[in-house]
């Protein structure tokens, strides 16, 4: 899959850079607020990107990518408090003959407050901060589905949205490229009580970037 292999390799770099610099405790910085981009498999027998055509027919599958916002707060010297809000999707078109068309649409917002816990001292002179990270909240499940004939020309729309229970646990790191803006990478898994068939709980991966602040200067 080329998201994971792009992550692999973005850590791979940032694991070299570390090498030859660091960042002392105190300078290490305690709010942040950061976007990502991220991969989350969470459609049954649903993985990426499908495209097939046959006897006139075209079938189009984008599933499970998305983006978010988050917010990181320092309470003590292993702990950041942390707030996310993003959105995974995945939508299905199927085309006849140019003559009808369905497009069907599953959306999940995920509204999670947690925290990470820094794994290493925080003596230790260094720009990475590989860390465990856990929390839940809310997923918001929005589905969507059009039905489009054109001859005769006929459009049908139905939304179903609903919220689901759910929670988290994984592992990451932050990098630092300077004092204030450096990447983030994250795995977690997903566990989510969706009580449908079609959904399934997994693992979401996750790379961003990161503006930070506080700390001494």
């Amino acid at each position: 899959m080329k998201f994971k292999s792009l992550a692999i390799m973005i850590i791979l770099i940032i694991f070299s850079l570390s090498s030859t610099h660091f960042l002392y405790a105190e300078y290490w910085p305690k709010t942040g607020i950061g976007l990502k981009g991220c991969y989350w498999d969470f459609v049954n027998e649903s993985n990426g990107i499908r495209i097939s055509n046959y006897w006139g027919s075209t079938e189009v599958t984008v599933s499970g990518y998305g983006g978010g916002i988050f917010l990181l707060s320092q309470t003590n010297r292993h702990i950041f408090l942390e707030f996310t809000l993003g959105a995974v999707s995945s939508v299905h078109n199927y085309t006849v003959y140019g003559l009808n068309e369905n497009t069907g649409t599953i959306s999940i917002i995920e509204i999670l407050f947690g925290g990470r816990y820094n794994l290493f001292p925080e003596e230790v002179q260094t720009n990475i901060r590989p860390y465990v990270s856990f929390g839940g909240g809310a997923y918001l499940i929005n589905d969507t589905f059009v039905q489009q004939n054109n001859f005769p020309y006929e459009q049908i729309v139905s939304i179903e949205t609903n919220v689901r229970p759910g929670g988290y646990v994984g592992f990451g790191f932050l990098f630092l490229f300077t004092k204030s803006f450096g990447m983030n990478f994250d795995m977690r898994y997903q566990f989510v009580d969706f009580q449908r068939e079609d959904l399934q709980s997994g693992f979401e991966f996750g790379i961003g970037c990161v503006v930070l602040w506080g700390g001494a200067k």
